[in-house]
């Protein structure tokens, strides 16, 4: 890994808590509980473009519209911060219908990688 890269990908330039969302929703029993979070960064924003790093439910929230209603707000922020587009990598195996809410919000396949792994 190229150390300027890793140097620059854990900045505070690149990692701005401002662009981090934590969503908290009434559960079931009636108190408040973490149901998501989505963590943005601008490691593109050189190209006028942020980055969605980490983005999750909790799994007794989903099939809710949680996810969608994170990811919009998520996307009008960045758009009022001036930000042209907005990527974000997807497991295309995920089984919890993420590449839908995804698609549902406007993202475009640009292309697909495979991971390799080699345990040690």
């Amino acid at each position: 890994m190229d150390d300027e890269w890793a140097a620059r990908m854990s900045s505070a330039e690149v990692n701005d808590p401002s662009q981090w969302w934590l969503l908290e929703v009434r559960s079931d029993s009636g108190d408040w509980a973490v149901a998501g979070l989505l963590q943005g960064n601008r490691q593109d924003a050189e190209l006028g473009g942020a980055w969605v790093k980490n983005f999750g439910l909790v799994p007794e929230f989903r099939g809710r519209g949680l996810g969608r209603y994170l990811l919009t707000w998520a996307l009008a922020t960045f758009q009022a911060a001036g930000y042209q587009r907005v990527g974000l990598g997807a497991d295309l195996d995920n089984v919890t219908n993420a590449l839908s809410v995804y698609e549902a919000a406007g993202f475009q396949r640009l292309y697909t990688a495979s991971r390799f792994s080699k345990q040690l």
